[in-house]
């Protein structure tokens, strides 16, 4: 982005209003980890339980870790980056008891550490939407992310303090909302419900997608 010239956005004629009317909201990687299969035109379109959804929601889960941040710091590209490189300054000054922060693990591990975990913060990268938050709200793991309650997103699986814990953009508060997860860790578990239930829900449910998808359909016939 940063080496393109500064004309090339010239060479493109802006959207009309009737084409703006087009753009309709599909739905988000909540449904499908599109990750784990290649990018066939067809393969777009399914809608593949990634996510193992069979338990149901427990108080019993043993929690050893007060957090759970895998991840490493990027000074290359700052635009994608900047949160997550602030939130590991901001957890380098909290005294954290058994925290999980930083370095590679593999996928399984890393979700075995996160259902294990009582905190999940999950910062904006690439969009506002990643994978993370959703490995956090079936692992049953309070999520904490910047908030999002300017999107308009399907399932609307971000509820502010519904379904997760919104935090300012700039992460001043991350390090006060943290402690007080730890400290009322009981007085959470109805927003861990809430997302867990939520999420699956519209993975055990596919006419909530099927309704969509021919809503969508309607809309712009």
């Amino acid at each position: 982005m940063d080496n393109q010239e500064p004309l090339l956005y010239e060479n493109y004629s802006k959207a009309t209003p009737y084409d703006i009317e087009k753009i309709l909201v599909g739905w988000n990687i909540g449904l499908c980890n599109y990750v784990d299969f290649n990018f066939g035109f067809l393969n777009r379109f399914k809608n593949v339980h990634r996510f193992k959804l069979k338990e149901e929601f427990s108080l019993n889960l043993i929690k050893r870790y007060s957090l759970s941040f895998r991840g490493e710091r990027n000074y290359l590209n700052k635009k994608i980056s900047s949160q997550r490189n602030k939130l590991f300054d901001i957890l380098s000054t909290i005294d954290l008891e058994e925290a999980i922060i930083g370095g590679k693990v593999a996928k399984s591990e890393y979700l075995r550490e996160l259902k294990q975990s009582r905190i999940s913060v999950s910062p904006f990268g690439w969009g506002e939407i990643c994978y993370r938050d959703f490995e956090s709200m079936y692992s049953q793991t309070i999520l904490l992310k910047p908030d999002v309650s300017h999107l308009n997103t399907f399932p609307d699986f971000f509820i502010a303090n519904e379904t997760y814990i919104p935090l300012r953009w700039d992460l001043e508060d991350t390090e006060q909302k943290i402690l007080s997860c730890i400290k009322d860790y009981e007085s959470y578990q109805d927003i861990v419900k809430t997302a867990y239930d939520t999420f699956k829900l519209y993975h055990d449910d596919n006419l909530l997608f099927v309704n969509h998808f021919v809503k969508l359909i309607e809309l712009s016939a």
